[in-house]
């Protein structure tokens, strides 16, 4: 005990070093806590970012084959001899995603949006996935770009079709093209120059597709590994 008149400095220490010590530990329970919700919250992000990765996946897999196929029925019909052009069924050989391609890919941008416009791409740790999910929206704006060349493309050839009785197709609003259309177009020059110029604005965009997948796939690679 203390004399009379003396500072328990001991004591005071002692108490001094509890409440720090409770302070520390409250800060440390509640950076704890902060740390469990942070990577609570950054496991729901990379969750929501691979499922729209593997939506886009499977959609982008499906457009480059619907490309594919669009080219080979385009080849074989400008091989084809006239009488093998009589002895087709036109429907199934010449339509306006035959002559004039035009089909585009629609990313599932959902979850990587809100991260965005929520300025949170913080939340992901990793910093081999914000350079790929930043690499990723660049290659959307210019792959939008070279979408509306190949649209542009596709709609003057469209247009073009008129003076054969176009355009062709296989939707309600649209009849398929008859034998002597499907000659009388590829005897056209002008519109098939026209055809040419859009298969190639395709190709390209079909290429940058190609590369899209591949650098999808190694996002897709880096958030299953980080979610294991």
């Amino acid at each position: 005990m203390a004399k009379m008149g003396q500072i328990p400095w001991l004591r005071i220490a002692a108490e001094g070093v509890a409440i720090v010590a409770s302070i520390l530990l409250a800060f440390a329970i509640d950076a704890a806590w902060a740390g469990r919700q942070e990577a609570s919250r950054e496991r729901a992000v990379l969750n929501g970012l691979a499922d729209d990765f593997r939506e886009s996946r499977a959609e982008l897999v499906e457009v480059i084959e619907i490309h594919d196929r669009s080219q080979q029925r385009f080849e074989s019909y400008l091989a084809a001899t006239p009488a093998e052009l009589l002895a087709w069924p036109s429907d199934s050989v010449v339509s306006m995603q035959v002559l004039a391609p035009s089909y585009t890919f629609d990313p599932r941008t959902a979850t990587l949006d809100g991260l965005q416009s929520a300025g949170e791409l913080r939340l992901i740790q990793d910093p081999r996935i914000q350079s790929a999910l930043a690499d990723w929206s660049k290659r959307l704006v210019d792959l939008d770009e070279d979408a509306a060349d190949m649209l542009a493309a596709a709609g003057r050839v469209t247009r073009m079709t008129e003076r054969h009785g176009g355009p062709f197709g296989s939707l309600p609003f649209l009849r398929p093209a008859g034998h002597d259309e499907t000659a009388a177009m590829r005897s056209d020059p002008e519109l098939m120059g026209a055809v040419r110029t859009s298969h190639y604005n395709a190709w390209y965009y079909v290429a940058e597709l190609r590369e899209l997948l591949t650098a999808l796939d190694q996002i897709l690679v880096l958030l299953e590994h980080e979610l294991r």
